[in-house]
């Protein structure tokens, strides 16, 4: 969270308020891809999160350190003494885009939807709900303005997960007037609405001038699709947009050189990483997974592929969450050491299968570059790798039926907590397949589940860290993971856009956004 805050302090120095009101302004953003949707309880890429972010509120948001919220809907929470109900005094006065009421019978639409697959509005596939909200026994309302939410068993990072997306807050008029549609045309409480949708090409939002806190001060924010990415830095430097998610490697250089743009940089909550198909021929054998993390060059891989935006991994976690515990049993890089051990071992003939997205990722802005150096460092090792190279949406549905030996990957946590990476990314095997709880490694440990259900009810911060430091003792060695890289989070700007904001280093917030005079510089 250090770096969090790091950053906003960055934005604060450049990114001031004006002492008048700047006119009203559109703002453009050049994205990778089009949203998936705009149904909160959905959405699992980070465009759509990105755009739902901006529609939808939660109960609570993020707050300035780990375990810490603030109000959003909600104004006040209590705890009972037992850890198994929490209750919420809603904000009063709240409309929705629609001109609905908030009220508790919105919470408890919004929820139980999804906790309830016979629930009417039960619609499609709620990625994150079991991983995150699955002890979640009942939501029920107490008053026109309290709701309780009970559960099965303690969660330590409830409060914090009541800060996601998924738990965003819909209209029930929406719901139920739209249905299926919620998707494609959103009602939340958010600062802005949609105003149109033109799939494939952009997602236009207006300012809701019926926002409870303080209104945006730009009057329509856009998503424009840019597949290239040398395209998105062109129309940058252009001023044709004004923000550039997903520059290059190279185009990251170029906004750096630019005397009209500015590079926001803070370090990712994220990890890179190979997982080992551990139900894999190849990889069942532990000897084989240790002999893969020494024939991989991670610091190589770093320079390369990130050109500095990044420190090696070590483990699952990255280094500022709490909890991170530095592996001491990783196999340092020894190829001849990786070559003898795999030498030992009755591996199959036929080169090992290794799948990879064709897209960029904000913690792999190159895989295929990074997919070709691992190939050859494991074929300099006599492990020969094919490469199966797949777009986004086709890689996911690959990795989660396992038609994989190995497959590059990573994840962003939505909050710096390790239950975050460690549950959802190694937790129950069976739920590889669910793009909420990721096990690609298909890795089986009870012990190590038993570890990880104990850290997410245990209340005192020091005993999780505890739990967690033996958790990451044994995954560093049953190697189910080589561990690559922490990226770096980056976004391009022109030096006119000011009060971008981001969420748990991960989302933009456009809220107090607002375009200056060219060269102007913000007031001290």
């Amino acid at each position: 969270m250090k770096r969090a805050l790091l950053l906003l302090v960055m934005l604060s120095a450049c990114q001031a308020r004006p002492p008048a009101e700047p006119a009203p302004a559109t703002l453009t953003t050049a994205t990778l891809r089009d949203a998936a949707t705009l149904d909160p309880a959905a959405a699992s890429d980070s465009e759509s999160v990105e755009v739902v972010s901006q529609v939808y509120e939660s109960l609570v948001r993020p707050g300035d350190g780990p375990g810490r919220v603030a109000p959003a809907l909600a104004v006040s929470w209590k705890e009972s003494a037992d850890r198994l109900s929490w209750t919420f005094k809603l904000r009063q006065g709240v409309r929705f885009h629609d001109g609905a009421e908030l009220d508790a019978d919105a919470v408890v639409a919004s929820l139980e939807r999804q906790r309830d697959p016979k629930h009417r509005h039960h619609h499609g596939s709620f990625t994150y709900w079991q991983s995150l909200y699955g002890n979640i026994r009942q939501v029920e309302r107490v008053s026109r303005h309290a709701v309780r939410i009970r559960l099965s068993s303690p969660l330590s990072p409830f409060l914090e997960y009541l800060a996601l997306h998924p738990a965003s807050i819909i209209s029930p008029r929406a719901l139920e007037n739209r249905g299926r549609n919620i998707a494609r045309r959103p009602a939340g409480t958010g600062p802005f609405r949609l105003e149109r949708w033109d799939r494939g090409e952009r997602v236009v939002l207006r300012r809701f001038d019926g926002y409870w806190g303080d209104s945006p001060r730009l009057s329509r924010l856009v998503f424009e699709v840019v597949p290239s990415a040398q395209r998105r830095l062109t129309l940058l430097e252009s001023k044709r947009v004004q923000v550039a998610f997903s520059l290059s490697s190279t185009g990251r250089q170029v906004a750096r050189l630019n005397p009209g743009l500015r590079l926001v940089r803070t370090p990712g909550n994220n990890v890179a990483y190979l997982a080992l198909n551990t139900r894999s021929p190849f990889f069942k054998a532990v000897e084989a997974r240790r002999a893969a993390n020494a024939a991989i060059q991670r610091d190589a891989l770093v320079r390369l592929v990130y050109q500095g935006s990044a420190v090696p991994a070590s483990g699952p976690l990255p280094p500022g969450v709490p909890g991170f515990h530095k592996a001491v049993s990783q196999p340092a890089f020894d190829p001849a050491a990786a070559r003898a051990a795999l030498g030992a071992l009755s591996l199959p003939s036929k080169p090992a299968s290794l799948v990879v997205t064709s897209s960029p990722r904000p913690y792999l802005p190159a895989p295929v570059l990074a997919a070709r150096m691992i190939q050859r460092q494991l074929a300099a090792v006599g492990l020969p790798v094919s490469l199966r190279v797949l777009p986004f949406p086709e890689y996911l549905a690959a990795v989660g039926r396992g038609e994989h030996d190995l497959c590059l990957a990573g994840w962003t946590g939505d909050i710096p907590d390790p239950d975050m990476f460690l549950w959802f990314l190694l937790g129950e095997e069976d739920r590889s397949g669910d793009a909420g709880a990721r096990n690609l490694a298909m890795y089986r440990d009870t012990d190590l589940h038993g570890l990880l259900r104990r850290a997410r009810r245990a209340a005192a911060l020091p005993e999780r860290e505890r739990l967690y430091r033996q958790a990451q003792a044994r995954i560093s060695a049953a190697a189910p993971w080589v561990p690559l890289a922490h990226s770096d989070m980056l976004l391009a700007t022109l030096k006119e856009v000011r009060g971008l904001r981001f969420l748990r280093t991960t989302t933009v917030s456009f809220a107090g956004a607002w375009l200056s005079s060219p060269g102007a510089e913000a007031p001290r």
